[in-house]
């Protein structure tokens, strides 16, 4: 692997072939950097292992200095992230399940029932929808969160309906905010219909919040990242379904999307995903590959492209 490291870096440096091997002082310094941040200090060593091995087999002379070599592997150990494990995912049968036990008649179930549903479909951070506390800078304000004055249907050129909700307010647009959308189903999972059962149960109105729920002196409430977790946690431990974390719904609704035959890229822009990052986060990636796995160059090269190519620091 580091010596297929190696030459990716090199084509994306534009150096020659023959500025390989033997490769310059320089030529490893820049390789090692690139690894920086992205690599444990093992996996770099491992890398530099692989690739001085490779000098050796083929006769050419090793230029490094390896008391530069390991003081700058050190030094790139210090910028190395904490190790991130694939965040676990759920799969339709274990949302239906989980949306199966939230009761139709009691307002908070609806209310979740509907966040679940639209973050699931429209691929999106829970943290995006729902706001961490009921008053404060993390609590619900109409300037940057959802109401549902931010909720459109539109009609694409076939005439198939899309819901389209804006977000006003992320992470990586904080102004101008971004759009999460999803098209309708036929069953339970529906989160159109899902949503406008709970407009009609609920009626937060537009300076409310979106998933704004009806609490026990009928008064709205607004719906908390916490509370709906907390919600579902206990809909999960009655249907015999592990609940994962906030985040792993996006990770989910990832993970079904591919399975489902969508593209990368397809994935990637529906998911608002900034680069191919999303990839260092899923989990069954032999049913997801297994698709893509087949005679065809094309297919193999771009399967190589993403899952070898040095991959830029996650920033979700």
């Amino acid at each position: 692997m580091g010596v297929l490291l190696f030459h990716v870096m090199c084509d994306a440096q534009g150096i020659a072939e023959n500025d390989r091997a033997p490769a310059s002082r320089n030529v490893i310094s820049v390789f090692i950097a690139e690894l920086a941040g992205r690599y444990s200090e093992s996996a770099v060593r491992n890398a530099m292992a692989g690739v001085r091995a490779w000098h050796t087999l083929h006769r050419h002379l090793w230029l490094a200095d390896d008391r530069e070599v390991d003081t700058l592997v050190r030094a790139a150990a210090r910028l190395a992230l904490p190790k991130r494990a694939p965040q676990p995912a759920f799969s339709l049968d274990d949302l239906k399940n989980i949306a199966g036990r939230l009761d139709w008649s009691i307002s908070l179930d609806v209310a979740v029932r509907a966040a679940l549903l639209v973050c699931f479909w429209g691929t999106a951070q829970l943290g995006e929808l729902l706001p961490r506390t009921l008053a404060g800078a993390a609590g619900f304000n109409p300037a940057h969160c959802i109401t549902t004055r931010h909720i459109t249907y539109k009609q694409d050129a076939a005439g198939n309906s899309v819901s389209v909700l804006h977000i006003p307010q992320t992470k990586i647009e904080p102004v101008a905010g971004e759009d999460i959308y999803w098209g309708p189903r036929s069953d339970v999972l529906d989160a159109t219909t899902a949503l406008q059962d709970h407009l009609d149960v609920n009626k937060p109105s537009v300076s409310q919040h979106l998933f704004g729920y009806l609490d026990k002196n009928k008064k709205l409430k607004t719906l908390t990242k916490s509370a709906l977790l907390s919600r579902l946690k206990v809909a999960a431990l009655v249907a015999s379904t592990t609940l994962v974390p906030g985040h792993s719904i996006r990770i989910s609704s990832t993970t079904h999307f591919l399975l489902s035959g969508l593209s990368f890229d397809a994935v990637r822009v529906k998911g608002r995903w900034a680069s191919d990052s999303f990839i260092l986060y899923l989990r069954r990636h032999t049913e997801i590959m297994a698709q893509y796995l087949q005679e065809d160059a094309h297919v193999h090269s771009e399967v190589l492209r993403r899952t070898a190519v040095l991959m830029p620091v996650a920033r979700h």
